[in-house]
């Protein structure tokens, strides 16, 4: 169990106001990262996951109090395992060790010496000599011998780089303020993301760079120029208007769009896609667009784009030589050349259920513009052939459509729509303790 797991399943607000008796806090849940509590402590905004209330030290404690004394406070009640309270362990004092190091690195930027152009030299006046944005204030963390030592001590298990002396700028990126998501050991200021070594990693990279009023296009405008670059994480934590950096792409500009619902931008953003000199490459970036996003921006440009998402959207499986593909709410089969429609629906699979040897597969059927939930339940996972079956009569009874299999391949639809949904969430039910399952929430055709 990792830190972010435990604190997705724990309901902080419960825990920080009814079991610390903590009170002011706003909260937010992050996807992957977890529940945050945040307030505004002397100007400064405050930020804390379960662990940052006195139990950084002490993670497998607050682990076994919740679980075996409070289980209410979990969004999610689990049983409590002896491994879990060690990796939460491992992982919490993980995330302080490396804290303390980009630490120790910042307070050397701020104090220490460095070799530059042949001298040593105050590290902020080298970051000066570089052009780096605002030196006496930025993030950028320099390497010293003890952290080199740091680095010798961890490196077989924690995969340091070998050869750390010759790498010595330490460059974090955030999912919340103050709190690290990576970090990057790099030689050269122009080698960040391109020719870096990650030496910390929670989850993902988040966003680089003070979150500022500036959305900027690269890591290395961030170091020269200021402001962040987009991540969907800076959405909690923006609350005035963002200017958008004029090199920005118009991938990244469509990326800005599509996932930064909430934010205020100072420029409208639709309005720089259609004026980009890039326009002429607009199919190319839609794939991750919802179709209402993209009527949105096909009525904005004036681009026929349907043809276009459709086609992005395809998704491809091989079976025995056999190609099916899913495009947009139907299965189409690609043999020896020659395309033929396998079905008139899709399967989306949003959970799998399972106990035992079967599963509950908790999905959406697609039907044109049309989608439905349905549990299919108790089928085997050892074959795809029993799914086949309960799918024609599970779509038939939903009256969305009357279920069109091509015969010649039908034997296959179970293993294509499992294969098609390989990164459907699954989870472990315990036998004795199954119920009823509860309806899925209805899901977007797109």
């Amino acid at each position: 169990m990792l830190l972010s797991d435990f604190n997705s399943i724990i309901n902080l607000p419960r825990f920080v106001e009814e079991c610390l008796g903590e009170k002011g806090y706003s909260f937010v849940k992050l996807p992957i990262y977890g529940w945050l509590a945040y307030k505004k402590e002397g100007g400064f905004l405050q930020v804390r996951d379960a662990f940052e209330f006195g139990y950084d030290n002490r993670a497998n404690v607050l682990y076994e109090f919740i679980v075996k004394k409070q289980p209410h406070l979990l969004d999610s009640p689990i049983t409590y395992s002896e491994q879990a309270a060690k990796s939460l362990q491992s992982s919490v004092l993980e995330r302080f060790v490396w804290k303390s190091v980009w630490k120790l690195a910042l307070e050397h930027t701020r104090t220490g010496n460095i070799q530059h152009r042949g001298r040593w030299t105050p590290v902020i006046e080298a970051l000066k000599q570089m052009d780096v944005y605002e030196p006496d204030n930025c993030l950028i963390g320099v390497q010293t011998p003890k952290i080199v030592d740091i680095g010798r001590e961890i490196r077989a298990s924690k995969g340091w780089p070998s050869g750390p002396g010759e790498r010595r700028f330490l460059i974090p990126t955030f999912y919340a303020p103050n709190h690290l998501s990576s970090i990057d050991l790099v030689a050269s200021l122009d080698d960040v993301n391109e020719r870096s070594s990650n030496v910390y990693m929670l989850h993902k990279r988040g966003w680089y760079g003070y979150l500022d009023k500036k959305i900027v296009a690269s890591p290395v405008d961030s170091i020269f120029f200021g402001g962040n670059t987009w991540s969907p994480l800076c959405k909690p934590w923006t609350s005035t208007a963002v200017e958008l950096a004029d090199n920005l792409t118009l991938s990244s500009l469509l990326r800005i769009w599509s996932e930064g619902d909430g934010v205020n931008f100072s420029d409208n953003i639709l309005d720089r896609v259609a004026n980009s000199p890039e326009i002429g490459n607009l199919p190319n970036y839609i794939a991750g667009l919802t179709k209402e996003q993209m009527m949105t921006l096909q009525d904005k440009t004036g681009a026929r784009l349907m043809d276009a998402w459709k086609k992005a959207k395809e998704q491809k499986v091989q079976i025995n030589n056999v190609t099916f593909i899913n495009r947009y709410n139907e299965y189409w089969v690609l043999y020896k050349g020659k395309e033929e429609r396998f079905t008139n629906f899709t399967i989306s699979i949003n959970t799998v259920k399972v106990h035992g040897t079967k599963a509950d597969y908790h999905c959406t059927v697609n039907h044109e513009e049309s989608s439905l939930p349905v549990i299919i339940e108790d089928c085997p996972l050892s074959t795809g052939v029993k799914l086949t079956a309960r799918i024609q009569a599970k779509v038939f009874e939903l009256g969305l459509c009357i279920p069109d299999i091509c015969t010649k391949y039908k034997r296959y639809l179970g293993d294509v729509i499992i294969r098609l949904n390989s990164l459907a969430k699954v989870e472990k039910v315990d036998e004795a303790k199954k119920l009823e399952p509860e309806a899925p929430e209805k899901t977007d055709a797109s």
